[in-house]
């Protein structure tokens, strides 16, 4: 017995088999009836067995195709979605070949053409014949013609014999014997040496010279003959030989034959680069392809550069595929199999050569040069060149081409996971980085990356880092706008995978990762102020989401694929949550229809430390500090949030509920202090290290969001029901509870802003809606008694000023939190006090005097350096909070008005025309 090959994922198998399960059950005749019902059950699987099985052979890449089927094109393009549909979850693995219609010629050439152009497919496998009826009939040429326009081969595969063929194999013996001679015992290996011997004396080779075709069983016993039919086909007269086509136009695999012998043949007869390796499976063991594939290093038949061709390399190139490291180490020198054939260095991440657009792979020449090694080499358009310059073209080929230099890349990775994971840790950290997360790990997808990168661009210090110009001098160097990742990363997702045509539908094909992009664009949509955008993507992930069942439990038992599903799963859900929040949309996912468990708390993002940066307090400078970060556990407390924020939409703001308030006011009131209390149940919930510290300021940015939003939503809360309240208990009034909360949200952002070297775009419509509540108070009350909220009305008006100036170049967050405390110079013009109801004037001194609200940190003198405010246009990005078709956002809709109006920098004028 020889010895398997200890290589991993070094493989690639083409002539591998499934059926479809849906097309034999739809089917009134049953063709895999009498097949033994493992092997039926090893046909249909293409899920975790199957990827066993490869693994148990060292196969990295199998190429499907379904076992014989004589169907119609409706049924063949059935069988092609939903290989494409299992493809799609293990695309690394994974390749199809298309089934095609070829009793309906036009109907099969249109069908190939949709499933290398839509499906990604890398060509398609027929049978032998159509009922009887051979291709060198020129009816059938439409279905080449169309194979040598895309560029892929045709796999020619035996089936069974038809009707009137099968009387060339009856004798005297047995039916079953007959069977077997005109299938597995001869007849399908003699007919197919013949098909082609068909196809090219119609001169098929003559018209499509550039044709493509495989055949497999070493050959279907043309090799041991060939020379004898070279001799023969001499007197067709075609203007190329026998000899050319088979080197130029015919590649063989040795799939389901395991002797050393006929591949001697088939080696001494064939150009080494069109010999393929195959096994046939599940017809032929994975196990046994290897066993085989140790016998032949054994023989010497292959030498090292001729074994990798025929194991792998040749395959790629006809193909136009490339194996994925499988990063495994238990190869040669702790290189994995891929890696090991390659003689690379180190594991190193192989992609498709027929994708324009490569994979981000940094080079870190810092660490090689620590290690003392020389940098991994590069292959792509995201690769550095020998300057450290990543160089990125349009996959369309049109548009913008960039350069990233190494230094920027890596900012821009470590920007999203030190800036924006912390927040929205929908990934798991530990598959993406490094083991000290400093840079990304080779294995993110391309659209990821630029998906990572369109939101890390927005973080100040990554767009226009400083670099060495050279005489120990320092320039800028500019790294692409936030739009241009995001719309490359759009546009790979339109891609679909390798070698497709750019296509919109390719973004409905569920997966992890497209569901993954499209929540990280909606982030950064949302950041950009493109709210309605980003609520489309948002809804397209959570749609996605529920067609990859993400909201159920994960039965397998993979920890992180359990893991992954469970970020996913619960920060789009909270994203969905937050978006229809802000723009008054209904919400699509619920919480009650999901069983998907938490993220676990024990991943090593749970513990990461933060420095929090050092301030100023009474002259003395501050010590910095560290702190965990506590994502995990803090995401936790969102979610718990989220399912208290989903209820209060749906009971409040719900169509049915808005129209149950207004007819009963009281119902509704018990409904408004119920939620009320849950949400002040959830802060008295936290546990200590997630409780927020307005003494020590050590609470990391996910408790701060946290309280933030939850002071929000106490607004949203109660903020329709004040003109509706009944004055009862002084503790239940509705704008004394509104007032209070956006004092203390204001006391929050004005002691930790200053401390923070960037703060979430989430935190915008937070500040709209207390500076809502701050301007309905100003107006109401007198000069004197509304001071306060004056006073803070200006500074939410200043933050929402910088927010909004920043997110329409997308970027620039730390110096917009230097910009906070550059205030205004406000314009004081006394008005006279005008009448207010004794019971408003009662809420605003209990108010300004309430323990509740806490105490405030003096305002800021006001800068002579800034003269206003924002001029009117700066504030479109405010214009999809709330719905204003509905009264219970009037109060937005009033903020909007003064900031649209000319005296946005005149408070007192406006307040007190």
């Amino acid at each position: 017995m020889a010895t398997t090959i200890p290589f991993h994922g070094s493989f690639i198998t083409l002539e591998e088999h499934f059926i479809s399960a849906r097309v034999r059950k739809e089917n009134e005749k049953d063709d895999y009836s009498g097949f033994p019902q493992h092997m039926v059950d090893k046909l249909q699987d293409l899920g975790d067995s199957r990827i066993k099985a490869l693994d148990s052979g060292g196969v990295g890449v199998q190429v499907l195709s379904h076992g014989p089927l004589n169907a119609s094109s409706s049924v063949c393009a059935q069988v092609n979605d939903d290989l494409a549909q299992a493809i799609s979850k293990n695309p690394a693995r994974l390749k199809g070949f298309a089934t095609l219609p070829m009793s309906e010629p036009t109907a099969a050439s249109k069908e190939l053409a949709r499933c290398v152009e839509k499906l990604g497919f890398v060509g398609a496998l027929v049978e032998n014949h159509s009922d009887g009826k051979f291709y060198d009939d020129e009816q059938y040429w439409t279905v080449f013609e169309k194979a040598q326009e895309l560029d892929v081969p045709i796999y020619i595969h035996p089936t069974f014999a038809s009707e009137d063929m099968m009387d060339h194999y009856k004798g005297n013996y047995p039916t079953p014997v007959a069977i077997a001679l005109s299938a597995f015992g001869w007849g399908w290996h003699a007919d197919t040496g013949l098909h082609i011997l068909r196809l090219y004396a119609a001169g098929l080779f003559d018209r499509f010279p550039n044709l493509k075709i495989i055949i497999g069983h070493m050959g279907e016993m043309l090799p041991f003959q060939l020379d004898r039919c070279i001799r023969i086909t001499q007197q067709m007269g075609k203007n190329k030989g026998l000899r050319e086509v088979w080197k130029e136009n015919i590649w063989v695999t040795t799939s389901g034959m395991f002797s050393l012998g006929p591949l001697a043949c088939l080696l001494q007869s064939t150009e080494p680069d069109h010999v393929l390796y195959s096994v046939d499976y599940p017809f032929s063991s994975n196990e046994t392809g290897s066993d085989f594939l140790g016998e032949i290093r054994a023989s010497g038949l292959l030498d090292e550069s001729g074994f990798e061709g025929f194991v792998k390399g040749n395959a790629e190139k006809l193909l136009k595929i490339r194996i994925k490291c499988d990063g495994r180490n238990d190869g040669p020198n702790g290189r994995c199999g891929p890696c090991t054939l390659r003689n690379e260095p180190e594991c190193t991440y192989g992609v498709s050569k027929r994708r324009r657009t490569q994979l981000y792979t940094p080079n870190f020449s810092g660490l090689q040069q620590a290690q003392g090694d020389a940098a991994p080499s590069m292959s792509g358009s995201l690769a550095p060149d020998s300057n450290g310059t990543t160089t990125h073209a349009n996959r369309s080929g049109q548009g913008s081409v960039f350069e990233l230099s190494t230094e920027v890349c890596t900012r821009l990775f470590q920007a999203y996971f030190e800036s924006i994971h912390p927040m929205w840790p929908l990934l798991y950290k530990p598959l993406y980085t490094s083991l000290d997360y400093t840079y990304p790990s080779p294995n993110i997808p391309e659209a990821l990356v630029l998906a990572i990168f369109s939101i890390g661009s927005c973080v100040d210090g990554v767009r226009y880092p400083e670099t060495d110009g050279g005489n120990g001098s320092r320039q800028r160097e500019h790294c692409p706008e936030p739009k241009e990742f995001f719309e490359e990363s759009f546009n790979l997702l339109q891609q679909g995978g390798e070698h497709l045509s750019r296509s919109a539908i390719h973004i409905l094909t569920p997966s992890i990762t497209t569901c993954q992009v499209l929540v990280i664009l909606a982030l950064q949509q949302h950041g950009v102020a493109e709210y309605a955008r980003a609520a489309i993507l948002c809804g397209l992930a959570s749609a996605m989401a529920i067609e990859l069942h993400l909201h159920r439990v994960h039965e397998q038992n993979d920890p992180v694929e359990r893991e992954i599903r469970s970020r996913l799963w619960w920060n789009l859900y909270i994203l969905e949550k937050m978006l229809s929040g802000e723009q008054g949309r209904p919400f699509i996912l619920r919480a009650e229809e999901s069983d998907c468990p938490l993220p676990s708390t024990s991943e090593s993002d749970e513990f990461e430390l933060m420095t929090m940066s050092s301030g100023e307090e009474s002259g003395q400078r501050r010590a910095s500090m560290s702190v965990k970060l506590r994502t995990i556990s803090a995401l936790h407390t969102t979610i718990s949030l989220s399912i208290i924020i989903e209820d209060l939409y749906k009971l409040i703001y719900g169509l049915a509920a808005r129209k149950s308030i207004r007819e009963n006011p009281v119902s509704g009131d018990r409904i408004r202090l119920d939620l009320w209390g849950r949400l002040m149940q959830w802060e008295r919930d936290l546990p200590p290290s997630l409780t927020l510290d307005l003494e020590q300021l050590n609470s990391v940015p996910g408790v701060i969001t946290n309280v933030v939003i939850m002071l929000t939503e106490v607004i949203m809360c109660h903020r329709p029901f004040i003109l509706r309240w009944t004055p009862g208990k002084e503790e239940e009034n509705p704008f004394t509870i509104c007032l209070q909360a956006a004092y203390r949200m204001c006391d929050i952002l004005e002691k930790y802003l200053e401390r923070s070297t960037w703060w979430p775009c989430d935190m915008v419509f937070s500040i709209f809606v207390a500076a809502s509540i701050l301007l309905h108070h100003s107006k109401q009350m007198s000069e004197e008694d509304g001071e306060q909220s004056r006073d803070r009305l200006k500074l939410c008006i200043h933050w929402l000023s910088v927010l909004g100036k920043s997110w329409k170049t997308a970027g620039a967050r730390k110096q917009l939190l230097n910009d906070l405390y550059d205030l205004p110079q406000v314009l004081h013009d006394p008005a006279t006090n005008v009448s207010v109801p004794g019971e408003v004037k009662a809420v605003a001194k209990s108010v300004s005097h309430s323990g509740a609200v806490g105490h405030m940190t003096p305002l800021p003198p006001p800068s002579n350096t800034v003269s206003t405010i924002a001029s009117a246009e700066d504030w479109t990005f405010l214009r999809d909070f709330g719905d204003p078709t509905d009264q219970f956002y009037d109060w937005d809709t009033e903020l909007r008005n003064l900031l649209n109006s000319n005296l946005q920098n005149d408070l007192t004028g406006y307040i007190f025309p």
